[in-house]
């Protein structure tokens, strides 16, 4: 698995397009998923930029697409609810 260090808090993150493969789910599918988690955050008034980055990714094909980054605790704790 590709891990990247995120710069800025120097902590582990996935890509959202790993965490689907880990899970055996189609990536559309995912985003939808985080995109109803952060609704609940901002419910909660919690930051949900502290949780999920935005970032693309280059496909096979040279097309761009949407992808978020998350911090390795907040994956594993999402996976283990």
């Amino acid at each position: 698995m590709n891990e990247l260090m995120n710069h800025i808090t120097k902590e582990a993150t996935l890509s959202s397009l790993e965490v689907a493969k880990m899970i055996e789910k189609q990536h559309k599918n995912l985003l939808s998923d985080i995109r109803g988690y952060v609704e609940e955050l901002n419910e909660l008034k919690i930051e949900p930029v502290n949780f999920f980055q935005e970032s693309t990714y280059t496909d096979k094909k040279e097309k761009q697409g949407h992808a978020l980054m998350s911090q390795r605790k907040v994956v594993n704790l999402s996976l283990t609810n």
